[in-house]
């Protein structure tokens, strides 16, 4: 959400505090690098959880970890190349348990926040040649979730063994295992999803 986005809600103006573009320019401002993260499906004490998040995304600065309630967490960088890596790198497990990684926004209230999406790498085995074209990648990517990035060795098609490729999927929608392109039947590899349900395709199930 921008600045010049936000609705002011009209109220008692006995009850009303309003804030000008300036306000909120500086107090959006230091959190600009700043990432919203929770692990699904179990609750971890907060110093573990920095163990952990500072081996998996290996940080060039010092992270400062702020518990937000509900086993949110916010981890504030002040470089966006640490911000790039949290949100598109993975996705993340924690001790099996998959670590929902969102870009920090105005106003998140931890207790009345639901994790609905999360982003993952799949791989277009044996992909043909002729569809390692951005516009059909799209597709592909847009037709599974929504696609967020190429993998580079994809764009410069220096990969011909599979195409990579980081999308944003509904937790409660089952994972396609195949797509058509044209008449042409594509499958697809989730990577690191090894407590999908392999009856439903959806991660709140572990059978």
């Amino acid at each position: 959400m921008t600045i010049e986005d936000e609705q002011e809600v009209p109220v008692a103006a006995s009850n009303f505090i309003p804030l000008s573009l300036e306000e909120k320019s500086r107090i959006y401002k230091p959190w600009q690098y700043a990432v919203i993260a929770k692990v699904y499906g179990r609750k971890l004490e907060r110093e573990i959880l920095r163990q952990k998040i500072y081996t998996l995304w290996q940080p060039t600065e010092n992270l400062r970890l702020i518990d937000l309630g509900s086993n949110f967490f916010l981890l504030m960088f002040q470089k966006e190349e640490n911000k790039i890596r949290a949100l598109h790198n993975g996705p993340w497990f924690i001790l099996n348990h998959f670590l929902s990684v969102r870009q920090w926004e105005p106003k998140f209230m931890a207790s009345e926040t639901k994790i609905n999406y999360f982003t993952i790498w799949l791989r277009l085995p044996e992909l043909p040649t002729e569809f390692y074209d951005f516009h059909i990648l799209q597709k592909v990517g847009n037709k599974i979730g929504k696609l967020l990035s190429v993998d580079n060795c994809t764009s410069f098609k220096t990969r011909g063994r599979y195409a990579r490729l980081c999308v944003e999927i509904q937790l409660d929608k089952p994972l396609s295992s195949h797509v058509y392109i044209g008449n042409q039947k594509q499958y697809i590899l989730y990577e690191g999803l090894n407590l999908l349900c392999i009856k439903c395709g959806r991660m709140r199930h572990n059978q």
